[in-house]
């Protein structure tokens, strides 16, 4: 704490401030002059007063570092639950994928045997239509008895008169 008290230089007689140990214009060294007693309890006084304003700048930058760091730990601790809750999550979502997954592979696979027996069953019938055609063709034109038209192989009843057949 810079004195505000004034001295006179010995040699230049110019002003200078009480705590100089040299003239800043002519370079003369300067007797320091011991403190009055008023003076020194003044200085001892604001030692004392600056002490305390020490003090309690660094209790309340104890206290302000303590409320950080319990700050800190409060966010780590709820990043931890929403990382551990996250992590449950995509745990939960991966395993739904899977089960999924397993479902799509055995849906595809009954469609692929359902496609199977489609077309075995297609392959039959196409065999029947044929082999169906052949005995059609093969078979004699039956003629109704009472109109004279001819009937549909295996027809029961004539489609021009309605007769029955039998």
């Amino acid at each position: 704490m810079e004195s505000t008290n004034k001295i006179i230089c010995p040699n230049c007689k110019k002003e200078l401030t009480s705590d100089a140990l040299f003239c800043k214009y002519c370079g003369t060294a300067l007797e320091k002059q011991k403190p009055t007693q008023q003076e020194a309890e003044e200085a001892k006084r604001g030692l004392e007063s600056l002490g305390l304003e020490l003090r309690e700048l660094c209790d309340r930058m104890t206290a302000a570092y303590v409320d950080s760091v319990k700050r800190c730990e409060l966010t780590e601790q709820r990043s931890a639950q929403e990382l551990q809750t996250l992590r449950e999550q995509f745990n939960s979502v991966k395993k739904a994928l899977i089960e999924e997954k397993k479902r799509s592979a055995a849906l595809e696979e009954k469609l692929r045997r359902a496609a199977e027996a489609y077309a075995k069953l297609k392959e039959q019938m196409n065999q029947a239509r044929t082999a169906s055609s052949r005995q059609v063709a093969e078979a004699p034109t039956v003629y109704c008895r009472f109109c004279g038209k001819p009937l549909r192989p295996g027809a029961a009843f004539c489609a021009n008169c309605g007769k029955p057949q039998n």
